[in-house]
Protein backbone atom coordinates (compact mmCIF):
# COMPACT_ATOMS: atom_id res chain seq x y z
CA UNK A 1 0.00 0.00 0.00
CA UNK A 2 1.41 3.33 -1.37
CA UNK A 3 2.13 6.19 1.10
CA UNK A 4 2.07 9.68 1.18
CA UNK A 5 2.56 12.67 3.09
CA UNK A 6 -0.93 14.43 3.92
CA UNK A 7 -1.34 18.00 5.20
CA UNK A 8 -4.33 19.41 7.28
CA UNK A 9 -5.30 23.06 7.09
CA UNK A 10 -7.64 25.06 8.44
CA UNK A 11 -9.20 28.28 6.98
CA UNK A 12 -11.33 30.77 7.63
CA UNK A 13 -13.38 33.92 5.37
CA UNK A 14 -11.50 36.62 6.41
CA UNK A 15 -14.12 38.65 8.39
CA UNK A 16 -17.25 36.58 8.28
CA UNK A 17 -19.97 36.92 11.06
CA UNK A 18 -20.98 34.34 11.90
CA UNK A 19 -17.48 32.76 11.49
CA UNK A 20 -17.56 30.74 8.34
CA UNK A 21 -14.39 27.80 8.55
CA UNK A 22 -13.35 24.67 7.01
CA UNK A 23 -10.77 21.90 8.40
CA UNK A 24 -10.02 19.97 5.84
CA UNK A 25 -7.03 17.49 4.33
CA UNK A 26 -5.19 17.68 0.91
CA UNK A 27 -2.08 15.59 -0.46
CA UNK A 28 1.30 16.61 -0.69
CA UNK A 29 1.15 16.14 -4.61
CA UNK A 30 -1.96 19.05 -4.81
CA UNK A 31 -1.21 21.52 -7.43
CA UNK A 32 -1.50 25.07 -6.75
CA UNK A 33 -4.27 25.16 -8.99
CA UNK A 34 -5.88 21.82 -8.11
CA UNK A 35 -5.09 23.78 -4.35
CA UNK A 36 -7.68 26.66 -5.86
CA UNK A 37 -10.51 24.77 -6.97
CA UNK A 38 -10.33 23.06 -3.37
CA UNK A 39 -10.91 25.99 -1.39
CA UNK A 40 -14.08 27.58 -4.01
CA UNK A 41 -15.49 24.42 -3.68
CA UNK A 42 -14.68 24.48 0.04
CA UNK A 43 -16.61 27.83 0.26
CA UNK A 44 -19.21 27.61 -2.59
CA UNK A 45 -17.67 29.98 -4.97
CA UNK A 46 -19.15 29.14 -8.29
CA UNK A 47 -15.37 29.61 -10.84
CA UNK A 48 -17.03 32.75 -12.49
CA UNK A 49 -13.81 35.16 -10.96
CA UNK A 50 -10.31 35.58 -11.34
CA UNK A 51 -8.10 34.64 -7.94
CA UNK A 52 -5.08 34.54 -6.22
CA UNK A 53 -2.76 32.33 -3.81
CA UNK A 54 -0.51 34.56 -1.87
CA UNK A 55 2.06 32.75 0.57
CA UNK A 56 5.07 34.44 2.54
CA UNK A 57 8.95 33.34 1.87
CA UNK A 58 10.99 32.24 4.48
CA UNK A 59 8.76 32.01 7.37
CA UNK A 60 5.88 34.10 9.38
CA UNK A 61 6.74 38.02 9.54
CA UNK A 62 8.57 37.82 5.93
CA UNK A 63 7.74 41.22 4.41
CA UNK A 64 8.34 39.62 0.72
CA UNK A 65 5.15 37.41 -0.62
CA UNK A 66 4.22 35.32 -3.68
CA UNK A 67 1.47 35.67 -5.46
CA UNK A 68 0.19 33.75 -7.82
CA UNK A 69 -2.31 34.80 -9.89
CA UNK A 70 -5.58 33.45 -12.33
CA UNK A 71 -5.16 32.99 -15.44
CA UNK A 72 -2.48 31.11 -15.20
CA UNK A 73 -0.46 32.95 -18.22
CA UNK A 74 -0.48 35.23 -16.09
CA UNK A 75 2.99 33.47 -14.67
CA UNK A 76 4.64 34.82 -10.99
CA UNK A 77 9.09 33.96 -11.59
CA UNK A 78 9.75 31.12 -9.08
CA UNK A 79 11.74 31.04 -6.53
CA UNK A 80 12.20 27.50 -6.57
CA UNK A 81 15.17 27.72 -9.33
CA UNK A 82 16.25 31.03 -9.28
CA UNK A 83 19.28 29.47 -10.53
CA UNK A 84 17.45 28.97 -13.98
CA UNK A 85 15.12 31.93 -13.98
CA UNK A 86 12.05 29.85 -14.86
CA UNK A 87 8.81 30.82 -14.56
CA UNK A 88 6.22 28.52 -13.34
CA UNK A 89 2.49 29.03 -13.35
CA UNK A 90 0.16 27.48 -10.07
CA UNK A 91 -0.39 24.38 -12.36
CA UNK A 92 3.57 23.30 -12.78
CA UNK A 93 4.15 23.90 -8.57
CA UNK A 94 2.90 20.98 -5.70
CA UNK A 95 2.28 22.37 -2.16
CA UNK A 96 5.35 19.88 -1.32
CA UNK A 97 7.48 22.36 -3.42
CA UNK A 98 7.07 25.46 -1.51
CA UNK A 99 6.27 24.62 1.61
CA UNK A 100 9.46 24.00 3.04
CA UNK A 101 10.56 27.82 1.83
CA UNK A 102 7.20 29.42 2.23
CA UNK A 103 5.61 30.66 5.36
CA UNK A 104 3.16 28.23 7.03
CA UNK A 105 0.17 30.40 5.78
CA UNK A 106 -1.58 31.28 2.56
CA UNK A 107 -4.31 33.43 1.80
CA UNK A 108 -6.92 32.65 -1.21
CA UNK A 109 -8.32 35.81 -2.65
CA UNK A 110 -11.57 35.09 -4.82
CA UNK A 111 -13.48 37.89 -6.88
CA UNK A 112 -11.35 40.97 -6.87
CA UNK A 113 -14.59 42.77 -6.44
CA UNK A 114 -15.86 41.37 -3.73
CA UNK A 115 -13.07 40.75 -2.53
CA UNK A 116 -13.52 37.40 -0.74
CA UNK A 117 -10.22 36.35 1.39
CA UNK A 118 -9.60 33.43 3.16
CA UNK A 119 -6.17 32.95 4.95
CA UNK A 120 -5.41 29.36 5.86
CA UNK A 121 -3.16 27.71 8.28
CA UNK A 122 -1.30 24.11 7.99
CA UNK A 123 -2.58 22.64 11.71
CA UNK A 124 -0.76 19.14 11.35
CA UNK A 125 1.03 17.05 8.84
CA UNK A 126 1.46 13.37 8.51
CA UNK A 127 2.28 10.33 6.11
CA UNK A 128 -0.67 8.37 5.61
CA UNK A 129 0.25 4.93 5.24
CA UNK A 130 -2.84 3.74 3.40
CA UNK A 131 -3.05 6.36 1.11
CA UNK A 132 -5.49 6.06 -1.63
CA UNK A 133 -6.33 9.21 -4.35
CA UNK A 134 -10.12 8.39 -3.75
CA UNK A 135 -9.69 9.83 0.00
CA UNK A 136 -8.37 13.17 -0.49
CA UNK A 137 -8.80 15.90 -0.68
CA UNK A 138 -11.38 15.68 2.71
CA UNK A 139 -13.07 17.90 4.80
CA UNK A 140 -13.52 16.89 8.94
CA UNK A 141 -15.28 19.71 10.37
CA UNK A 142 -16.50 23.52 9.25
CA UNK A 143 -19.51 25.64 9.88
CA UNK A 144 -21.39 28.37 7.72
CA UNK A 145 -22.18 27.85 4.21
CA UNK A 146 -20.08 29.90 2.40
CA UNK A 147 -20.14 32.48 -0.12
CA UNK A 148 -23.26 33.92 -2.14
CA UNK A 149 -21.69 35.08 -6.21
CA UNK A 150 -21.96 38.55 -6.58
CA UNK A 151 -23.34 40.03 -3.04
CA UNK A 152 -21.41 42.29 -2.60
CA UNK A 153 -18.73 40.49 0.00
CA UNK A 154 -18.70 39.70 3.70
CA UNK A 155 -20.67 42.57 5.27
CA UNK A 156 -23.60 42.41 2.95
CA UNK A 157 -23.66 38.43 3.39
CA UNK A 158 -23.33 38.83 7.28
CA UNK A 159 -26.81 41.03 6.36
CA UNK A 160 -28.37 38.56 3.94
CA UNK A 161 -27.94 35.92 6.66
CA UNK A 162 -29.67 38.44 9.37
CA UNK A 163 -32.49 39.07 7.35
CA UNK A 164 -33.08 35.49 6.65
CA UNK A 165 -32.89 34.86 9.79
CA UNK A 166 -35.28 36.78 10.92
CA UNK A 167 -37.65 35.86 7.69
CA UNK A 168 -39.20 39.62 7.69
CA UNK A 169 -38.88 43.00 7.50
CA UNK A 170 -37.48 45.15 3.97
CA UNK A 171 -34.19 43.35 3.78
CA UNK A 172 -35.89 39.86 3.84
CA UNK A 173 -37.86 41.10 1.48
CA UNK A 174 -35.13 42.67 -1.31
CA UNK A 175 -33.02 39.55 -1.00
CA UNK A 176 -35.64 37.03 -1.31
CA UNK A 177 -36.34 39.07 -4.48
CA UNK A 178 -32.92 39.03 -5.48
CA UNK A 179 -32.09 35.27 -4.91
CA UNK A 180 -35.54 33.89 -5.46
CA UNK A 181 -35.63 31.42 -2.67
CA UNK A 182 -37.89 31.94 0.42
CA UNK A 183 -35.54 30.09 3.11
CA UNK A 184 -31.78 29.90 3.12
CA UNK A 185 -29.93 29.11 6.27
CA UNK A 186 -26.33 30.55 5.84
CA UNK A 187 -25.04 28.83 8.94
CA UNK A 188 -25.80 25.21 7.69
CA UNK A 189 -22.95 23.13 7.25
CA UNK A 190 -23.02 19.49 5.60
CA UNK A 191 -19.88 17.49 5.83
CA UNK A 192 -21.34 14.27 4.06
CA UNK A 193 -22.33 16.33 1.12
CA UNK A 194 -19.01 18.60 1.08
CA UNK A 195 -16.89 15.51 0.76
CA UNK A 196 -19.13 14.44 -2.31
CA UNK A 197 -18.72 17.42 -3.70
CA UNK A 198 -15.04 17.07 -3.23
CA UNK A 199 -14.93 14.38 -5.50
CA UNK A 200 -16.26 16.12 -8.13
CA UNK A 201 -16.31 20.03 -8.30
CA UNK A 202 -13.26 21.06 -8.57
CA UNK A 203 -12.73 18.95 -11.92
CA UNK A 204 -15.89 20.60 -12.89
CA UNK A 205 -13.88 24.10 -12.25
CA UNK A 206 -11.00 23.61 -13.98
CA UNK A 207 -12.65 22.47 -17.23
CA UNK A 208 -14.32 26.23 -16.46
CA UNK A 209 -11.28 28.02 -16.23
CA UNK A 210 -9.43 25.87 -18.89
CA UNK A 211 -12.74 27.50 -21.42
CA UNK A 212 -14.87 23.50 -21.67
CA UNK A 213 -18.74 23.80 -21.74
CA UNK A 214 -20.53 22.10 -19.10
CA UNK A 215 -22.99 19.47 -20.23
CA UNK A 216 -26.18 20.17 -17.93
CA UNK A 217 -25.27 16.90 -15.92
CA UNK A 218 -22.38 19.00 -14.97
CA UNK A 219 -24.05 22.47 -14.16
CA UNK A 220 -26.99 20.10 -11.99
CA UNK A 221 -24.48 18.80 -10.10
CA UNK A 222 -23.03 22.43 -9.26
CA UNK A 223 -26.16 23.46 -8.27
CA UNK A 224 -26.87 20.73 -6.00
CA UNK A 225 -29.94 19.23 -7.88
CA UNK A 226 -29.32 15.98 -6.82
CA UNK A 227 -30.52 17.09 -3.91
CA UNK A 228 -34.14 18.30 -5.30
CA UNK A 229 -34.76 15.99 -8.01
CA UNK A 230 -35.64 12.46 -5.83
CA UNK A 231 -31.97 11.29 -6.13
CA UNK A 232 -29.17 10.77 -3.19
CA UNK A 233 -25.92 10.27 -4.62
CA UNK A 234 -23.96 10.93 -2.30
CA UNK A 235 -25.42 7.78 -0.79
CA UNK A 236 -23.62 6.12 -3.53
CA UNK A 237 -19.85 7.17 -2.43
Amino acid sequence: MPSKKIYRFRAELFDSEPLIWRQFEVSNDTTLISFCYILMTLFEMRASHLFSLEFPLGGRGVEQVWRYDYPVEHKCPSYIDEDEEEELGMAAIKLSDIMDKAGRGFIFVYDFGDNWAVPMEIEYEFVDGKYRSTKYPRVLDGEGYGILENCGGVYRLAKITAAYKKKRGKDYKEFREWLDIDDLDLAAFDKKDMNFRLKKIPHLYEAIYEGYELDEEDINLIEREYLYNGGNQNESE
